[in-house]
């Protein structure tokens, strides 16, 4: 890795204009807001931002707590793989010449690029504001941005902010966000491979790491972005470097091990993972892939005391909510990336269909303690009540079209659905001769139904009421025929 990138060096590096722009705080990062936005005279590169990676970017709220916003921007390219050229940055496809958005950054896109990747995660989760080229890299006594490692690790070494590893006489325990440096020759301060802590245990540090692979050794040449595990008395680990974060003390605990887990955002680095719901009684699976970044709202322990979250996941072009099982176990790691300060309730059901602010799928008769009974509320604080206009409805009231489920969170109304049952155009949970009248009338032009109560009577359903309607309607209330 030195010898590629000394001689990119030695060919001296283009300087670039130096990018000033605020640090990012609260919200999440987006084409906007990310201080980066432009560099080496342009964007982001169009295949980076048009793939998994810059989606999985603009997804982390940062926090203005540096280490951790900087653990959970690497964690978010996790998997991500190097190109063959400028116009293959997605991370998505596997090449082998080094071509990387984090390269780019650095203006050494097609050298070795785990200091590039670093440098990269810490201007982009706002722990600087100025670009780091040349001229503000370690080797000119700059904290935050190197592109040849030994640089990096000698000038944190001379600025006391050099710690060496258990192997090599010292006694640091790493911290998140710390940078750690590898060494394949036993020659600290003259090290081969960077990368950043996640956490550490009483055995192991945990990394995420660019240029690497997803192997269990030190891979300074793999190809992508990987997070990995090490004995902390490891002959590989040189030292690490403890950066000078901005810190926020009041921000919610955040235990990257897993053993205390609590509401936000997490990711799957190892790989993909089963998301369990339950659909007409009977449970299904959706399978959410590798690297996803998804929201956890609720966590509980199933009969056996195994830990499961309530996730909002993101999977192609579906929204799905259900359960998914909590490993800490290395093979199958789920790491929390940002944890929730006031995470709102929701609600959300398996049973039904929710969407656009009705509630469709279900059946007369429906007793209020039953309908309520298939909702799933996330997050502290939530309760829902159902309603006919401004009255409450009691648990063995009926459900009819027009009833309003409302979600309320310290007295507030925070969401509510209308409730749609097929058939029932009176409004009162029931399918009868009742029903089947007033649909009548409309066909005849008699009276007209609108809104929700239209919908209802539409049993085909194809936009119109017609007289097919009226039959089967007819029908379902003779027992015929079945309603859905």
């Amino acid at each position: 890795m030195r010898k590629l990138v000394l001689k990119l060096v030695s060919l001296s590096l283009v300087l670039a204009l130096v990018l000033a722009a605020s640090s990012v705080c609260v919200s999440a990062i987006t084409w906007d807001n990310v201080p980066e936005t432009k560099y080496a005279g342009g964007y982001w590169s169009s295949s980076y931002t048009y793939g998994q990676y810059y989606k999985n970017l603009t997804q982390i709220p940062l926090t203005g707590d540096g280490a951790r916003d900087a653990v959970a921007v690497a964690l978010s390219q996790a998997n991500y793989l190097e190109g063959d050229s400028t116009s293959s940055q997605s991370g998505t496809v596997a090449g082998s010449s080094n071509y990387t958005e984090y390269g780019a950054y650095t203006n050494v896109n097609g050298a070795a690029w785990c200091a590039s990747f670093c440098s990269w995660t810490l201007y982009t989760a706002g722990c600087t504001t100025t670009r780091g080229t040349e001229s503000y890299m370690a080797r000119n006594g700059y904290y935050w941005s190197e592109c040849y490692v030994p640089y990096w690790s000698q000038m944190l070494n001379n600025n006391g902010r050099y710690q060496y590893s258990y192997y090599y006489g010292g006694s640091y325990q790493p911290q998140p966000g710390d940078l750690v440096f590898f060494t394949y020759y036993y020659t600290p301060l003259d090290e081969d491979h960077i990368g950043m802590v996640v956490y550490a245990d009483s055995q192991y540090v945990y990394t995420i790491e660019g240029n690497t692979s997803g192997g269990s050794t030190v891979v300074s040449e793999g190809g992508g972005v990987f997070f990995k595990r090490y004995d902390l008395w490891s002959s590989g680990i040189a030292g690490y470097g403890r950066l000078p974060y901005q810190t926020v003390s009041d921000l919610p605990a955040l235990d990257y091990s897993g053993a205390n887990p609590t509401n936000g955002l997490y990711t799957n680095p190892m790989g993909g993972v089963s998301v369990y719901f339950k659909r007409d009684d009977t449970v299904a699976s959706w399978w959410l892939p590798i690297s996803s970044i998804f929201e956890v709202s609720k966590i509980e322990k199933d009969k056996y005391g195994n830990t499961k979250l309530y996730s909002k996941c993101e999977i192609g072009n579906e929204t799905v909510y259900g359960w998914i099982p909590l490993s800490t176990s290395y093979s199958g790691k789920i790491i929390q990336i940002y944890a929730s300060p006031d995470l709102k309730p929701e609600i959300s059901t398996d049973k039904y269909t929710m969407a656009k602010g009705k509630i469709t799928g279900v059946a007369t008769e429906t007793t209020v303690s039953d309908f309520i009974s298939n909702f799933d509320i996330s997050g502290e604080g939530g309760t829902v009540a159902v309603y006919n206009g401004d009255t409450v409805l009691s648990d063995t009231d009926l459900v009819g079209t027009n009833s309003v489920i409302k979600l309320f969170y310290e007295g507030e109304v925070i969401d509510s659905y209308e409730v749609i049952i097929m058939g029932d155009v009176t409004c009162d949970g029931k399918m009868n001769s009742l029903d089947y009248v007033v649909v009548r009338r409309h066909v005849m032009n008699l009276n007209y139904l609108e809104g929700n109560t239209f919908t209802a009577g539409d049993l085909d359903p194809d936009g119109s009421i017609l007289f097919f309607d009226y039959v089967a309607l007819k029908r379902a209330v003779l027992g015929t025929m079945l309603v859905k």
